[in-house]
């Protein structure tokens, strides 16, 4: 048996680049306390849109590309 690997979990936020080089923060919930505003203040900071997965869980983007942010994250789940 493996010891010491911490357990696998999502994560709270990934940046993202749309094939058009638009930056998107996606924010997947979960974290402690403060952990969405803190996620939209990285994305001021990575002049990136910010997205919360929880209730968008994918979008168009202006080049018209769908992006998916929650499908591969429901396989490892």
């Amino acid at each position: 048996m493996i010891t010491g690997l911490p357990d696998y979990i999502t994560p709270i936020e990934q940046s993202i680049r749309c094939v058009c080089n638009r930056r998107y923060l996606v924010f997947f919930g979960g974290g402690m306390g403060d952990a969405e505003a803190r996620a939209k203040e990285r994305a001021v900071m990575l002049k990136a849109q910010f997205v919360d997965a929880q209730f968008q869980p994918w979008l168009v983007c202006s080049c018209d590309q769908v992006l998916d942010f929650v499908s591969d994250l429901t396989v490892l789940i």
